[in-house]
């Protein structure tokens, strides 16, 4: 039989059909029926927990927990009927250290059990808080959980559950996995793993308070048409997660003191709207963008981020186009369009030139990409400006200069602007009646300069290398190993490394670099150290190096000394890897298939036949440890391939619906065999 699992942060599932099962039966219509310890609830009807249960071994089970959990687990209260109310009168049932399942409900996955309520009751010391799976029209309220590992978990054709008014106190968190027209409200999660929907639409989340998770305090992965407003996310390891599908709205939202993102769109993302949320003390960005596409940004707060207030970065896997911001308060309120792109408050700003002042705050850009694109509106100050004066809009990036094509409403009050060339914009205006050209006089330094990343003052080893592709409409793809320390910097508008140049430590001592750039444009690096190797990996562009603004080949930048010729690098071919063939296709038509498998060795791409190919949407990370991790997208019964050489060591399906076949050395293997090696 073909199995599926699924991870929901509360409980792992793997599904397949069974069924069976007997237990307690109701007293008369009237009058609940007592419950008095671990019992399995078989009938409609009301029931009602009579005291406490303490120190409770879980020995109740229905088929569903046998064979679709991993492992199987059992639980002290099982509800297999439909058409049932437990009450819990307040009491608790305790378990016996975090091991077995509080409430289950659930029959098999085939046979649904419906409109169960479970209120008013206190659960501690288990695995699990409450499990449903199969279990469309469940309410759960007034649950208080304590000291569990995992809280309250449904998932299977969910749909129409209610989760309202439950406290979570170090239990796991709210997660529900295949589910629709479901409501998360007015719950307290601490010191838990937050709210997670998957697979989910039509659904709300509101008035929820998630503080102190150890992961994302709210996560929509693969959810449509869903709200998620008046929340409060605070202090979790980060704040509001969406990644797949779209037509959602988050809204109204608190989100501060997380430790990373505030809010973070992702891959395969589109029509999302983020409107008047307060985004506050986060640790990383504010907000930030990969790969969403067609998303709408209006009114929101951006405060106080250890990263920047707004970022774009490209994602491999999706284009991340169309995405618009409305009224963003980084400290002064900024609209703008575009793509791979990072904008912010200019913190510690440089001061104006001669003859010239501020009539505005100042506001931080950078790219995030050579593809960057930015149409930016920003505020001035029209009584900084007077009556009679006119603001100009000036960049700087170790220089001022004046923006040309700025484009002034004196009604709103805003300055408009297309950018290709990124630093710190600010709305000046002259102190005297002259008009001002370009100029480079500059009173005193900046203390810091936010946009650019050269080192103003770097040490006497340290030297800039760039790597320029020399081919127009060619991708470029090379690897270099320094002995030291790299950093990503700028040192013009088309040679910038971004955050697809991978540096990675290695822990030896040296640092790998993988880079793509291509089209004549280039990246940067400032590098401490000596280069050991520099290779093209990947693309058709031929290259050229520069150390320190001077043109040197390979033989040059790697040898201890030389002399530095300077000649063009013309494209070598790759070292091609050599291996078995692996072919990861899916099974199911019209369905998506996204995986991640890791191998101790080398892969490449390759392509066995006209539906089985690997392109540009299946990644190839090098970790820098001898491994590489590779993900995947294919689906409607097409295919990737790839060469491998070295072991697989592990292989996940992490998204879509489809089934899937392992073919090695076109033989079909399953993912156990496969990862063992014994193929």
């Amino acid at each position: 039989m073909h199995q599926r699992s699924v991870t929901l942060g509360v409980v792992v599932l793997v599904v397949a059909a069974m069924g069976g099962g007997v237990g307690l039966a109701p007293a008369a219509a009237s009058q609940p029926t007592a419950v008095d310890g671990c019992t399995t609830i078989d009938a409609p009807g009301s029931y009602v927990l009579s005291g406490d249960v303490t120190d409770a071994n879980a020995t109740e089970w229905a088929p569903a927990l046998r064979e679709n959990l991993d492992p199987a687990e059992p639980a002290c209260i099982v509800i297999r009927s439909s058409d049932v109310t437990f009450d819990g009168g307040g009491h608790a049932i305790d378990g016996r250290g975090q091991s077995g399942i509080a409430i289950a409900v659930t029959e098999d996955i085939v046979t649904p059990v419906r409109n169960v309520t479970v209120r008013n009751v206190r659960i501690t010391d288990w695995n699990q808080t409450l499990l449903g799976l199969g279990s469309p029209d469940l309410t759960v309220t007034g649950v208080v959980a304590a000291n569990n590992s995992r809280g309250i978990g449904t998932a299977f054709d969910v749909a129409r559950q209610t989760f309202v008014d439950n406290t979570l106190r170090r239990s796991g968190g709210i997660a529900t996995f295949e589910s629709a027209d479901s409501r998360v409200a007015g719950n307290v999660i601490t010191d838990g793993r937050g709210i997670f929907l998957g697979e989910t639409g039509h659904s709300v989340v509101t008035g929820n308070r998630v503080r102190s998770a150890n992961r994302t305090g709210i996560t929509l992965d693969a959810v449509w048409n869903t709200r998620v407003t008046d929340n409060v996310v605070a202090g979790n390891g980060a704040g509001i997660e969406h990644a797949f599908y779209g037509d959602n709205r988050i809204e109204g939202n608190e989100i501060r003191g997380n430790d990373g993102f505030g809010v973070f769109l992702g891959e395969f993302t589109s029509g999302t709207r983020v409107v008047g949320n307060r985004i506050v003390g986060n640790g990383g960005d504010g907000i930030r963008v990969a790969g969403a596409s067609d998303s709408r940004f209006v009114r929101n707060v951006v405060r106080d981020s250890g990263g920047w207030a707004f970022v774009s970065v490209p994602s491999p896997f999706s284009g991340g186009t169309n995405n618009s911001v409305v009224d963003l308060d980084v400290g002064p309120t900024v609209s703008f369009t575009g793509r791979h792109v990072a904008v912010g408050p200019a913190e510690s700003p440089p001061s104006p030139p001669d003859g010239l002042r501020a009539a505005g705050s100042f506001v931080a850009t950078e790219r995030t990409d050579a593809n960057a694109s930015l149409e930016l509106t920003l505020p001035y100050d029209a009584t900084a400006v007077g009556r009679d004066g006119t603001p100009s809009l000036w960049r700087y990036d170790g220089r001022w200069r004046r923006v040309a094509d700025a484009r002034i409403d004196r009604t709103a009050g805003t300055i408009t602007t297309n950018l290709t060339a990124f630093g710190v914009l600010a709305p000046l205006v002259s102190d005297r009646n002259d008009r001002l050209g370009d100029t480079n006089r500059t009173t005193a330094p900046a203390t810091t300069e936010p946009v650019t990343t050269t080192p103003t003052t770097p040490e006497p080893s340290a030297s800039t290398l760039e790597v320029l592709s020399t081919t127009p409409g060619e991708r470029l793809v090379y690897e270099f190993v320094v002995a030291g320390t790299v950093t990503r910097t700028q040192t013009s508008e088309d040679v910038a490394a971004g955050d697809n140049d991978a540096v990675i430590e290695r822990g030896d001592g040296t640092v790998k670099v993988r880079g793509v750039t291509g089209n004549r444009l280039g990246d940067a690096y400032v590098v401490q150290g000596s280069v050991v190797s520099f290779e093209r990996v990947g693309g058709d562009s031929d290259f050229r190096l520069r150390l320190d603004g001077r043109p040197v080949s390979v033989a040059d930048l790697t040898a201890d000394a030389g002399t530095r010729t300077g000649a063009p690098v013309t494209a070598q071919p790759a070292i091609p890897v050599q291996g078995d063939t692996l072919e990861v296709v899916s099974t199911t038509p019209g369905e998506r298939l996204v995986y991640e498998f890791a191998v101790e060795g080398r892969v490449a791409r390759t392509q066995t036949s006209a539906d089985v190919a690997a392109g540009d949407n299946d990644v190839i990370i090098e970790q820098g440890d001898g491994t590489v991790t590779v993900r995947g997208v294919t689906g409607n019964q097409r295919g990737d391939a790839y060469v491998v050489d070295g072991r697989v060591v592990s292989f996940e399906q992490v998204g879509g619906d489809s089934g899937y076949e392992l073919r090695l050395n076109g033989r079909v293997v399953d993912r156990e065999t496969l990862v063992s090696g014994d193929g």
